[in-house]
């Protein structure tokens, strides 16, 4: 969301502007964390490298499982950013909107965790969509795929909080499911909802937003499925996968929200090892862990060639 901030004022100035030294500082200190992470996974990789199978083919046919996987989530979360840029009022074809979506994906790899989102503007401006429909949907895009990692990494977050908080957390949770289940049986509330997203400068989206929330479900139940089929261990049993892909979505959040972490690089690796331990072993869980930063990289490779390729038709 910062990435976002930075990138509106830049473009509302007409030129580049070097970063705050407070959000230099903010990168500098996200990398380091970045970088310590990455120090303790990598000495618990050299400790067991004995016992790790990573260039079996076993694991390599689980890494050509899960990259289709992977990529069908991108163009689903590529759908999602679609539909909101055409219900903000900017009519982009489908077939552009995923060219510059795959194509910027690549940029997380640069240090501050935010390239593929500075490059998401960039490209879209080249290609004469507007800004404003461009920023915030992002910007919507961003809280929606937050907010159901989030939701479905609570598993594995309540874990490491006491009862109280526990307990608040799961009461907000019914109370918010309530209030929506009360919004939408209720016409009156529908109303004063639509006229506030009329005042809010966006008349076109009323209840239409609960396409794209089943569409970044759907891409991250994809991504999901990817995890799932890292190792045999995970499908045994259905609580089981759902503690997995709970597992994966707390440490995809937590590397989303360092900032100066290239695609989260480190922490979630090292995020995955310990939490996915208890279900596979020390030595399964590191495994499982390289194997998907394997997927991950070679998915974003893979869009990137795709999204060349799509990118100079996009205007066809």
């Amino acid at each position: 969301m910062s990435s976002v901030d930075c990138t509106e004022n830049q473009i509302i100035a007409g030129k580049e502007h070097k970063p705050a030294p407070a959000r230099k500082w903010l990168y500098a200190l996200g990398f380091l964390l970045s970088l310590i992470c990455l120090y303790y996974f990598a000495q618990r990789t050299i400790a067991m490298r004995g016992e790790l199978e990573l260039l079996s083919g076993d694991a390599l046919q689980r890494i050509f499982v899960a990259t289709p996987f992977f990529f069908l989530s991108y163009l689903l979360a590529s759908s999602v950013w679609h539909y909101l840029l055409n219900l903000l009022g900017a009519e982009v074809r489908l077939r552009t909107a995923t060219s510059i979506f795959l194509v910027t994906q690549f940029g997380k790899y640069l240090p501050g965790n935010v390239g593929q989102h500075v490059g998401r503007v960039t490209v879209a401006k080249r290609y004469g969509i507007p800004m404003f429909p461009v920023l915030a949907s992002m910007l919507m895009e961003m809280i929606l795929v937050l907010s159901i990692m989030v939701f479905l990494s609570l598993p594995v977050i309540v874990q490491y909080i006491d009862t109280v908080l526990y307990w608040s957390v799961s009461g907000l949770i019914m109370i918010g499911l309530a209030g929506l289940g009360i919004c939408i049986g209720s016409t009156r509330l529908r109303e004063k909802i639509d006229h506030a997203i009329k005042r809010l400068c966006l008349p076109n989206i009323g209840w239409h937003f609960v396409i794209p929330i089943f569409l970044a479900l759907a891409s991250i139940c994809m991504s999901g499925s990817a995890m799932l089929s890292l190792h045999p261990g995970f499908m045994a049993r259905l609580d089981i996968g759902a503690y997995v892909v709970s597992v994966f979505c707390a440490a995809w959040v937590a590397g989303f929200v360092t900032p100066g972490a290239p695609a989260g690089l480190g922490i979630r690796e090292l995020i995955l090892s310990g939490g996915l331990s208890p279900v596979v072993g020390i030595e399964g869980a590191t495994t499982v862990a390289i194997l998907l930063r394997a997927v991950t990289t070679l998915t974003d490779l893979l869009a990137f060639v795709i999204g060349l390729l799509l990118l100079p038709r996009a205007r066809s």
